[in-house]
This record gives C-alpha cells, sequence and structure tokens, in this order.
C-alpha cells in the first residue's frame, strides 16, 4: 500500500508539472504536444514529448521523491532502480534521435527530480553546471541544474579525467565494455543534450493552499493565460489551473489529446477577447453611393494617422454616419490599412445590444479585429487572452512597427448610443466615460483612432486629447432620392402624381404606406423641401434603413 501511494503521488506530480509545461501550448510557443508516449523501444523518455514552434524537439521524465531531503546519488545512474540508469537513457536518446526525432530542429532531453544536489563524491565527478544555461522545465521551476561530461564518464587520454579515486571512475566503467556498453559517440551526443534538473519544487496536491509547483502554475495561468482578467473575469486561476491538471491526467491516461484548442474550451476560457460579433449596418441592396463624403473622410483619417491622433466625425440624427462608417472601413481596407471597427448600436433587438456599449467589450473587439487580420500582433501578448486599453494599444504598435507603409485604424462608430442604452448615475454621463477610456489610448504615428458620434459634450475627453474634427454631411437631395427610390416608396420613372413644394408632408404617405402603394414621385421642385422635412423630422431611419417598419413611419409622422 505504502509503494502504491507514493506511485499515485507520483504520478499527480507529474501531472501537475506537464499541465504547466502545456501552458505553452495554449500561449502558442509550442506545436506538439504527447504525454505518456513511448515513441522508441524501452522508452525512458516518455512522461512528456514537446515540439517547439521551430522544430526543436524536447523530451522530458519526471521523478518524484516525497523525501525533500533526500540528495541525488550515483545509483541512479548506475542501477535500474528508477528506470534512469545511463546506458538505457544513451539508447533511448540515440533511437529517438535516429527515429522520431530525426526531422526535429534540434533534439533536448531532460530529467526532472526532486532531489537535492548531488553529495556523492563518485556523481558529482561526473556533473557539471549546464553551460549555456538551457533554462528552467518550467519557469520559476529550477533550481539547480547540470549535466554530465562525456570527458569524465569515459576519458579519451588520462589527463581528461580530473584527479579521482579508482572507485568513483569505476562507477560507470560499465559504460565501456560489456553487455551494458555504449557507443562513445552517442555518449558525448547525449551529455551535450541531457540536463538533470535538481531541487524541483514541492507540491501540496491542493490548489486552494498551494505549494510551491501549484504556485507556479496558478501564476502562469493568471500572468500569461489571462485567467482574471477579461474577458476571462469569472474564472479564478484555481479553476484553470485545476482544469489544465486534469486534463494533463487525462492526456496521460490517453483519454485526450492535447491542442490549445481543447485545453481553453475544458477550463472554459474564451480566445477571442471578449469581442462581441461581427454585424454590419448596412444592407447593399439599398445602399446609396457617397464617395465624394468618404473620400473627404479619408482625407481626414490619413492626416490624423499621421500625427498618431484621434479623429472625431459627427452628424446629425439620420443622416448616414453608420452607412458613412461602414464605407470607410471598406475604403481604407483597400487602400492597404488594418482596420479594426466596432458599431456601438445596430438596432434595439439585436443580441449583445448591451454588451456592445460596454467599455471593455469594445476594447476587445477592436483587439479581437486586429488579432483576426494579423495574427501576428498578439503573439508575444501577455496575458495572452486578456483584453485592454494597454493590449489594444500595443498591438497598433506592432502592426505599426512591423509595417511602416501600413496604416492603422480603430473605428468606433455609434459613441452617442452609449448613454441611452446604459443606466447613468447622476452626474456621470456613459459616453463619456467610454469616450475618456478611447481618449486614454496611447497610439503610436501611423494609426488613428476614429470615433462616429452625434455632436455632444461626452466628446470632450476626445477633443481634450487633441483630437481632428471633422463633420459628415447630410444626405444630399440626390442621395435622399436614390434612397427613397430603392426603398421602393417612390418610383423611379417620370410616372408621378402632382406636387407642390408648399406641401412636404404630402409626400409622407407614401413613405407610411410602404413600397406597396401606388407609386408616387415629387418633382423636382418639391424633392427640397421634402428633404428638408425628413431630416427635422424623421431622426433615424437612414442608419438602419433594412429595419424599418410601418409602425415606426407612423409613429414618425404624427410627432
Amino acid at each position: 500500500m505504502p509503494n502504491l501511494q507514493a506511485a499515485h503521488r507520483g504520478y499527480e506530480y507529474q501531472d501537475l508539472l506537464t499541465a504547466g509545461r502545456l501552458v505553452d501550448l495554449v500561449l502558442g510557443t509550442l506545436s506538439a504536444a504527447h504525454v505518456d508516449v513511448k515513441h522508441v523501444d524501452d522508452d525512458r523518455f516518455d512522461d512528456l514529448t514537446v515540439i517547439t514552434v521551430d522544430g526543436r524537439r524536447e523530451r522530458t521524465q519526471f521523478k518524484h521523491t516525497d523525501n525533500d531531503d533526500r540528495p541525488l546519488t550515483v545509483d541512479t545512474f548506475t542501477t535500474d532502480g528508477r528506470d534512469l540508469r545511463l546506458d538505457r537513457l544513451v539508447a533511448a536518446a540515440a533511437a529517438d534521435r535516429d527515429g522520431p526525432g530525426s526531422a526535429a530542429s534540434d533534439l533536448a532531453f531532460r530529467v526532472v527530480l526532486r532531489d537535492t544536489q548531488p553529495v556523492d563524491e563518485a556523481l558529482a565527478a561526473v556533473l557539471v553546471p549546464a553551460v549555456p544555461d538551457p533554462g528552467p522545465f518550467i519557469f520559476a521551476c529550477r533550481r539547480g541544474g547540470c549535466g554530465s561530461t562525456s570527458t569524465r564518464l569515459w576519458p579519451l587520454e588520462p589527463h581528461e579525467s580530473r584527479p579521482a579515486k579508482k572507485t568513483e571512475r569505476s562507477r560507470f566503467d560499465f559504460l565501456r565494455s560489456g553487455p551494458k556498453s555504449v557507443d562513445r559517440n552517442d555518449l558525448a551526443w547525449l551529455c551535450a543534450r541531457l540536463v538533470i534538473e535538481v531541487e524541483a519544487p514541492m507540491s501540496s496536491g491542493d490548489m486552494s493552499v498551494p505549494g510551491p509547483a501549484e504556485r507556479i502554475l496558478l501564476t502562469r495561468v493568471r500572468a500569461e493565460v489571462g485567467a482574471e482578467s477579461y474577458p476571462n473575469t469569472g474564472r479564478s486561476a484555481e479553476d484553470v489551473a485545476e482544469a489544465f491538471t486534469t486534463f494533463a491526467r487525462q492526456a496521460r491516461q490517453g483519454l485526450s489529446i492535447p491542442t490549445a484548442e481543447t485545453m481553453m474550451q475544458r477550463a472554459q476560457l474564451r480566445r477571442d477577447f471578449g469581442a462581441v460579433s461581427r454585424v454590419h449596418p448596412v444592407d447593399p441592396s439599398i445602399e446609396v453611393d457617397r464617395r465624394t463624403t468618404v473620400a473627404d473622410l479619408h482625407t481626414l483619417a490619413t492626416q490624423a494617422a499621421s500625427q498618431g491622433a484621434p479623429l472625431v466625425l459627427t452628424g446629425p440624427p439620420g443622416q448616414g454616419k453608420s452607412w458613412a462608417c461602414d464605407r470607410l472601413v471598406r475604403d481604407l481596407v483597400s487602400a492597404g490599412w488594418l482596420v479594426a471597427e466596432h458599431y456601438c448600436y445596430l438596432n434595439d433587438t439585436l443580441d449583445e445590444r448591451d454588451e456592445r456599449v460596454q467599455a471593455e467589450a469594445v476594447l476587445g473587439s477592436l483587439l479581437g479585429r486586429l488579432a483576426e487580420a494579423d495574427p501576428s500582433l498578439v503573439e508575444a501578448q501577455r496575458p495572452r487572452y486578456a483584453a485592454d486599453d494597454v493590449a489594444l494599444a500595443n498591438a497598433a504598435t506592432r502592426a505599426v512597427t512591423a509595417r511602416s507603409d501600413r496604416r492603422v485604424a480603430l473605428v468606433v462608430d455609434g459613441l452617442d448610443h452609449v448613454a441611452r442604452i446604459l443606466p447613468s448615475q447622476p452626474g456621470s454621463d456613459p459616453s463619456a466615460a467610454l469616450a475618456s477610456a478611447l481618449a486614454a489610448l496611447d497610439l503610436p504615428a501611423g494609426s488613428t483612432l476614429i470615433v462616429l458620434s452625434q455632436p455632444g459634450d461626452h466628446l470632450a475627453p476626445l477633443r481634450d486629447a487633441g483630437a481632428l474634427t471633422g463633420e459628415i454631411p447630410s444626405l444630399t437631395e440626390a442621395e435622399l432620392a436614390a434612397l427613397a427610390a430603392k426603398l421602393g416608396v417612390v418610383a423611379r420613372t417620370a410616372r408621378a402624381r402632382p406636387w407642390t413644394s408648399s406641401r412636404p408632408t404630402a409626400f409622407l404617405p407614401c413613405l407610411r404606406n410602404g413600397p406597396a402603394a401606388t407609386p408616387c414621385t415629387p418633382p423636382t421642385s418639391a424633392v427640397k423641401s421634402w428633404s428638408d422635412h425628413t431630416r427635422q423630422r424623421i431622426p433615424r431611419p437612414f442608419s438602419t434603413p433594412s429595419r424599418l417598419s410601418t409602425a415606426r413611419w407612423r409613429t414618425t409622422t404624427t410627432t
């Protein structure tokens, strides 16, 4: 029973350290991982095999002991009581090199032990500090590490061996001759790649009362993955660490194949930075071409980007700001810009209505759009899956640094709608609060934040931040007429009822009755008075024309 309990604790320790290494799979620095898989006959490095994104193959074996003060002894490598006899290690490593690992850019082997630094002279005689330092198995894990030297294990010349007693050297004589002998070139090759890591951290076996080993994993999931940070604020580091450890155990038992996507799903973590769904506000079938307006906005955006300054574009309600925004985004993308856009408002019934106006969701959506367009912008971000103003600004900076010829635009439309959706406290303005969060973005030259909104005091934080400003002009008479024709509320031909410019409201029954009504077209003399009237009386329809209702038109015409 004691042996079974010790073995069980050894497996739990292996699962914990494996989970700590699999964090790198989630972070994208590993391309593959195999847990407790034997790749060659008599494999002695089968506990964990990982492949880095640059093709390096690393194989690790874990050895646990409950004796915290037990020094590493020479028997560990001269007998097979712990499955670490050196000739067996050489054979397994050479077989891996010539077989499964033959295509790797490099190979590395590691034995991680809880044992303390060796005091056995026979072992100390053949171990040296690892140079260059290969780093720890897990960041902040390693307290001591060393490598072996082939010239001390198997001297080519007498002077290559440091003075030592014959008994010390003879402990490894089995490597040179007899049934356990190895090829000296294979031994030298492994010695150059083998790290013996001692004094691995102790484990408490309980994430709620973590020991040093648990604290390493908790730190990684919190600081590097993003547990407890938006959009994973509700996922505690303890829960995520426990999920990763459980996954490592299932992988060891052959029940799971390690992938970043599977691990994130098991831990219930979001990978999209909290972005809301990508929805466009324009119905192409009724879109009105405003190329002159868009060209002017493009020029303003270029000026703002050259200074790294925000750009605030304002316009009255119902005059196609969202249309202009959508067309500007497409125009900038066609010109080679990297563009991330977010619409604060689409309509009253759309899902995510409230989420769209939350500052964290706005920043997360913009970051998610950038990452979708260029994943390299967030590869080095830590925490990897967290979103805030710093992460967004850093991504924009990386984009500009990576390609100086590529401008970056972060576009936010409908800032004025925030205060209409979010409850406000006396003396507070939710729209102004979001404007303050956006104004705090530290964007480099070559990038700009473009905000579209109705005019108002809520834009003061952006103006105070040095924003350039511009106005989106109202729809022209020709644009209004084109829109009305596309909506089907007026005929496209010259057949029409008589109209008089003195009665612009006579045109509204056509709008109220909808496309099924008898086509009616005002003469040219009536267009101006009708367009003036609709600008005053109809506050919103042109920003969401695909979702107009007869009831809304009736309400509008009777106010």
